[in-house]
């Protein structure tokens, strides 16, 4: 089950592969390809219940990321372009909320908790993904495997 979930997750996960990025004089990155290929994740974990991938970091905030600590099931879905935050929360996917610049993004974070976010799922305010299996993850291992899945995989993630 889990070489399954790994594989799927690599296979899904191609906004989370990361190319080598470059850092121009005026702050900006891209790939060193030179195409703009969209929004680019790291440190990224695909949810097996709802086939959903979340990161922590995303290309259009370079200085912005999602504190595991704070928010170990939550991160910016990257199957759009939006800075959408969400958290996998019990049986759905919540909303931390859409902003549509990185302050707002960060502003967003610094309001809210997981626990706050996840407390909608009662209010019917989240998308159901059914009941979900209980977590085998160490979260103490992951949180020093960021970016790295098969260090995810190896803490049960």
């Amino acid at each position: 089950m889990r070489a399954s979930v790994l594989l799927l997750a690599l296979l899904t996960c191609a906004a989370c592969v990361q190319p080598a990025l470059t850092s121009t004089d005026g702050g900006s990155v891209s790939s060193d390809s030179g195409v703009d290929a969209g929004p680019v994740g790291s440190y990224c974990f695909l949810d097996p219940s709802s086939g959903l991938v979340f990161c922590g970091q995303t290309s259009q905030c370079p200085g912005l990321t999602v504190d595991p600590d704070l928010f170990p099931n939550c991160g910016f879905r990257m199957a759009q372009e939006l800075l959408d935050l969400e958290c996998v929360c019990s049986t759905a996917i919540c909303p931390l909320g859409i902003a549509s610049t990185c302050a707002q993004a960060a502003q967003l974070l610094k309001q809210q908790s997981e626990l706050t976010v996840c407390a909608q799922e009662a209010e019917g305010r989240c998308v159901s993904i059914g009941k979900r299996e209980p977590s085998t993850c160490d979260r103490n291992c992951a949180a020093g495997c960021w970016g790295d899945t098969s260090c995810r995989a190896a803490c049960g993630c």
